[in-house]
């Protein structure tokens, strides 16, 4: 992960910026008259993030508005909750490690097993690989790995503790 500049503080922001709604909306005009006081800060790239820039500096909308609201920037990822990455109302964000943000991408967990001419589930787990079963069809493979997912990958659960 690259170093990140996060000299911004809270107060600054705050000073420049107020969130309404998961946007956060200029208090101040900028320099380049462009931009006037109440506009909506950012824009979408086509990632699907919304960036803002601060003092010549690219900041992610998302890791903004979690400043905003806890007063420090986050200790490590930003997941959004419903996996729509323009969607920054802090309800929808959570601090989580990279492999926590990882569990939220793509289908994954099953295939089609061609030696068995069934579908296969595994999870991954710690770095290990967990066999769930060969099923007849891939929905039946997918529960199966939802399932699995829901005890494993579930992010401080007492459940998970007890299942690895």
């Amino acid at each position: 992960m690259k170093p990140r500049d996060e000299t911004l503080t809270a107060e600054q922001l705050r000073e420049l910026l107020e969130y309404r709604a998961g946007e956060l909306v200029w208090l101040v005009p900028r320099t380049n008259n462009k931009v006037k006081i109440g506009d909506v800060a950012g824009s979408l790239h086509r990632d699907g993030y919304v960036y803002i820039s601060i003092n010549r500096r690219l900041y992610l909308r998302s890791r903004l508005v979690w400043l905003w609201h806890h007063g420090s920037w986050p200790t490590n990822c930003i997941d959004h909750i419903n996996r729509v990455t323009d969607d920054d109302r802090i309800e929808n964000l959570r601090d989580v490690t990279n492999q926590q943000n990882r569990f939220n991408t793509g289908a994954r967990g099953y295939y089609w097993h061609k030696p068995t001419q069934k579908w296969l589930a595994r999870i991954r787990v710690n770095g290990k690989s967990i066999h769930i079963g060969y099923y007849d069809t891939k929905e039946e493979a997918r529960a199966a790995y939802l399932a699995a997912k829901a005890i494993y990958h579930v992010i401080d659960s007492p459940v998970r503790a007890l299942a690895i």
